[in-house]
């Protein structure tokens, strides 16, 4: 045929993500999530945080060094992340990070307040649980909002490589 190299191929190849787990993500100022987590046999609530950044989800989870001064907490010199008093937050840890075009989103019929999150084809799945519906709602919207976009760049180089 003609020689030519095709770059655009293939679509499913993902980028190579530019934050990474363990990485430390400044939360100040960006948009992102707080919720809770269930974890271990006995179910303990754990904090984390989830933000979209270009074509990834990022979990995180607070960085024990990014905690405010708790001298008016009755918690005063306990471990803030055993205690779950957390107040803001400046930083978090990164503990997964997810592309967005893998991920199926459900909020549990149950419980308008938590959201199932699950990635594929890795086997990760957890439920989140929100302050409230609203946050929860928000949450989904966010992630729908940016998992359309993701789809909507493929389906654009689609086209084009139709077109040429």
């Amino acid at each position: 045929m003609l020689n030519k190299k095709d770059d655009s191929l293939p679509l499913k190849e993902e980028p190579t993500p530019f934050i990474q787990v363990k990485d430390t993500v400044n939360l100040e100022s960006r948009e992102h999530f707080s919720c809770w987590t269930l974890l271990g046999p006995n179910k303990k609530r754990i904090r984390r945080y989830f933000m979209v950044e270009s074509t990834i989800l990022l979990v995180m989870e607070p960085d024990p060094r990014s905690f405010p001064s708790m001298d008016t907490s009755p918690t005063k010199g306990k471990n803030p992340l055993q205690n779950n008093r957390l107040s803001k937050v400046s930083s978090a840890i990164v503990t997964n990070v997810l592309p967005l075009q893998n991920i199926e989103i459900q909020g549990d019929p149950n419980d308008n307040t938590s959201l199932i999150i699950a990635c594929h084809p890795q086997t990760w799945s957890t439920s989140f649980f929100f302050d409230d519906s609203s946050v929860r709602d928000s949450a989904i919207e966010v992630l729908e909002k940016f998992k359309f976009k993701v789809r909507s760049t493929k389906m654009m180089q689609i086209n084009q490589i139709l077109d040429s």
